[in-house]
């Protein structure tokens, strides 16, 4: 279901609404679905991934042993359990390190504005320059221009992205020259918090990485990457937070959350769940939102203007877009009908309500992150855009899910 959502096309939007009709269903009923499943989707995932070919055509030849080797680790760890430890582990995370490596090094440069605007982010800040209060290369054509951005404009006037992914892309760009490395170490975090999450709630190793192996396995890992885009970090901080909650370390339980508010604006809809939980302690908070607030305001008092203009105006004045993977979009393409902005918060608050009740300290572990992926799913489905890159964090939640569940 993660795999099948997170495919981010309009064309796949059928399979994220199964998704939620799926989630429902479980949900609901409480019921658990056979081990046989998970070879099943291992393979479906795998083949996928080979019928998402990338622009770099010519790379093909390369990712694809790549591909059937990281099927063949999650296969092999549930035909031979006594192969599924850290060994096997150690190996799903080679693979996928090498082949995101290959993407960053080999691609060609991603007819895109994040990296652009990441690159030239991070050069800024290495200069002693304010990248909020800078303007940035506009590749795009006009039309290209007018659809994406609402205007006409020669070069790009905002860096949208918060002070903290903008620390962490610069760190990548000083030592590599490249932001994207940064990221891939995120993705690759993601498998191994996940593999953590499975063997702390007691599952045996197969089905751990079984669902590690799904998460590389993604069909749009490697691209999400070579984009540069940033969701995986923020995904990466929540699974930081739910394994330090499940281990009882609240030690950096305030630092993890506190990355994770401040790592993308879209974090502030996990906060009311989180706070209902309650296993979150009370110091844990005030930590989290000190972590937060030492990273954030010295960029915010550099140029308060700027940094308004760039980090939260910026999201509220974007356009819609029709080629968004949103009903709203796709209701455009079908009836011609525009939906409101406020249709996502919307959605958003009625997931959160009615995931309420069943979520609480008393509750199973498992509930938080499907709840909480209820919420964003709602939230991306509803909003006027919404991008492969939002579904890969929905994704990730999703098996975290599965793996505090299973």
């Amino acid at each position: 279901m993660a795999i099948a959502l997170s495919e981010g096309n309009l064309d796949g939007l059928p399979f994220a609404i199964g998704s939620v009709a799926l989630l429902i269903a479980r949900w609901v009923r409480g019921s658990a679905i056979g081990a046989w499943i998970l070879p099943c989707v291992i393979a479906s995932t795998a083949a996928m991934a080979f019928g998402r070919n990338p622009p770099e055509r010519w790379l093909l030849g390369l990712l694809v042993p790549v591909t059937m080797a990281q099927a063949f680790v999650g296969l092999a760890a549930i035909a031979r359990p006594r192969l599924a430890g850290g060994g096997l582990l150690a190996v799903a995370v080679i693979l996928y390190a090498g082949a995101g490596a290959l993407t960053i090094a080999a691609a060609p440069v991603p007819y895109i504005d994040v990296r652009d605007l990441q690159q030239e982010g991070a050069a800024h800040l290495e200069q002693g320059r304010n990248p909020y209060a800078m303007t940035y290369a506009n590749r795009y054509t006009g039309q290209e221009t007018r659809a994406f951005f609402g205007d006409d404009r020669t070069s790009l006037r905002e860096y949208p992205y918060p002070p903290l992914s903008l620390v962490a892309t610069t760190l990548s760009h000083r030592l590599t020259g490249d932001v994207r490395w940064i990221l891939l170490a995120a993705q690759l975090g993601i498998g191994v918090l996940l593999f953590a999450l499975a063997r702390g709630n007691g599952c045996e190793g197969p089905l751990a990485l079984g669902i590690t192996t799904l998460h590389f396995l993604h069909p749009r890992g490697l691209f999400i990457v070579g984009r540069a885009w940033t969701d995986a970090t923020i995904a990466c901080a929540l699974l930081a937070v739910l394994w330090l909650l499940q281990r009882g370390r609240t030690r950096w339980l305030g630092v993890a959350l506190g990355a994770f508010v401040a790592l993308k604006q879209y974090s502030v809809l996990a906060l009311p769940l989180l706070a209902h939980d309650g296993r979150v302690p009370r110091r844990a908070w005030v930590e989290a939102l000190a972590f937060a607030a030492i990273v954030t305001l010295p960029f915010f008092f550099w140029g308060p203007a700027d940094f308004f203009a760039d980090v939260v105006l910026f999201q509220t004045r974007q356009p819609f877009r029709v080629d968004a993977m949103s009903l709203p979009a796709f209701v455009f393409r079908v009836a011609g009908w525009r939906a409101p902005g406020a249709l996502a918060l919307l959605g958003a608050a009625a997931a959160i309500a009615g995931t309420w009740k069943k979520v609480g300290a008393s509750a199973a572990a498992w509930r938080l992150p499907i709840a909480l992926s209820l919420a964003y799913m709602a939230f991306f489905l509803c909003a006027k855009q919404a991008f492969c890159n939002y579904y890969y964090f929905a994704g990730a939640v999703i098996l975290s899910g599965a793996a505090l569940g299973a």
